[in-house]
């Protein structure tokens, strides 16, 4: 073992943390007791919900919305974005899913297109900044086309030629566009509680509180060298759990592994014999290169505690406008998933839909192949039990 600058192994580093967590555990729950006040956002449980999150941004954005900012926040954004914002905004239109731009503001008056892509916790598909990016252009040639990829800590785009014109933004600079242009404006009382709820619904659930922060930082720096130990010789739980998945994926009876999109370490695709007779491959692929237009995802996510994994599985049902299949198949499709979902279904990404269960949390310490199986037997029985009640409801 090696000795930092003070002259300690690493195993002394390991003893000295050790014997800081309890005070430093107190020092955290000190930090993070707050007043028990209601929040509708928290009440409501959409604090990680992309689409609501976009809903609250697009009314504020909205010139003369009943939130009593004006166009404060949209001017903000504007500038943002590396934009000049225009003397008069009022004939802004806020546009909410247009050919699945999540947040989409444009000015006839000044030839101004400002584009959001918002992502909470998900990645990208598809090329979809790409493809955004040449729907405005198409429809509103010759304009001045703003763009921003708005996500928790701001991170960029992953392709490079979106990076050249997507400007990453976070949420805290969000946060701050908000307040600042809360300072000095008249706002009625019901918008002004939204927006307080809003504000900090965002600030516990995804910036984080500054002043946990700094303490975070303190803690880190003074055992920085513990931390890290641990953090290098910590197991990829997410690309463990991805493998577990895949190998118990295979042993399904009457499943077949979709491989050619099972990407990366995040999801294992497939579909089942019974439903592909409900709904078999059509002429034309879709955008993974298929040509059924559905499958079953067990999807493994990083925890946000940074070292466990989040899985879930999810069915999914792509139903774009120019699919190679008529309005029999899309009608039956939606009340397939309807059946399946009992109520409980939704929209993802615009074209998908579908029905979303959550399986269990992996921790490194407890992970092993049995487990994880026997949790993914138990979520797979629910959905097969769904599938065979939903095959039923649908005559096609």
């Amino acid at each position: 073992m090696g000795r930092n600058r003070n002259g300690l192994s690493d195993g002394e580093c390991l003893d000295g943390l050790l014997g800081a967590i309890e005070e430093l555990e107190m020092e955290l729950a000190d930090l993070q007791a707050g007043p028990n006040e209601l929040n509708v956002f928290e009440v409501l449980g959409i604090t990680n919900t992309e689409i609501r999150h976009s809903n609250v941004i697009a009314w504020l954005m909205r010139p003369g919305g009943s939130h009593g900012l004006d166009d404060a926040v949209l001017s903000r954004l504007i500038e943002r974005s590396g934009g000049t914002p225009p003397e008069d905004m009022r004939d802004f239109r806020i546009l909410r899913e247009s050919d699945n731009i999540d947040i989409l503001a444009a000015s006839t008056k000044n030839r101004m297109t400002l584009a959001i892509e918002n992502k909470v916790w998900s990645g990208e598909h598809d090329d979809q900044l790409a493809r955004y990016q040449g729907i405005i252009e198409r429809r509103y040639p010759g304009w001045e086309h703003l763009y921003l990829f708005l996500s928790p800590f701001g991170t960029p785009p992953e392709g490079e030629a979106d990076r050249e014109t997507w400007v990453p933004i976070d949420y805290r600079a969000l946060l701050g566009a908000i307040e600042m242009a809360l300072e000095g404006a008249d706002v009625p009382a019901k918008a002004r509680m939204l927006i307080d709820d809003y504000v900090g619904s965002v600030r516990r659930h995804i910036v984080g509180d500054e002043s946990l922060q700094e303490r975070c930082v303190e803690i880190y720096l003074e055992h920085k060298r513990a931390i890290d130990l641990i953090m290098k010789n910590l197991p990829d739980t997410t690309k463990t759990v991805h493998q577990y998945v895949r190998e118990w994926a295979h042993r399904l009876p009457g499943v077949e592994v979709v491989d050619g999109c099972s990407r990366g370490k995040q999801y294992v695709r497939f579909r089942t014999k019974s439903l592909e007779e409900r709904f078999p491959p059509v002429d034309g692929s879709d955008n993974w290169g298929q040509r059924h237009y559905w499958f079953y995802e067990m999807i493994s996510r990083p925890a946000k505690d940074g070292v466990g994994c989040d899985l879930s599985l999810q069915l999914c049902f792509h139903l774009p406008k120019n699919a190679p299949f008529g309005k029999e198949r899309v009608e039956a499709c939606h009340t397939f998933t309807d059946a399946f979902s009992r109520g409980d279904g939704g929209t993802f990404h615009g074209t998908w839909t579908g029905y979303c269960g959550y399986v269990a949390y992996f921790s490194p310490g407890d992970l092993d192949y049995d487990s994880l199986a026997e949790a993914c037997d138990i979520a797979w029985d629910g959905f097969t039990q769904r599938e065979r009640d939903a095959i039923s409801a649908v005559c096609y």
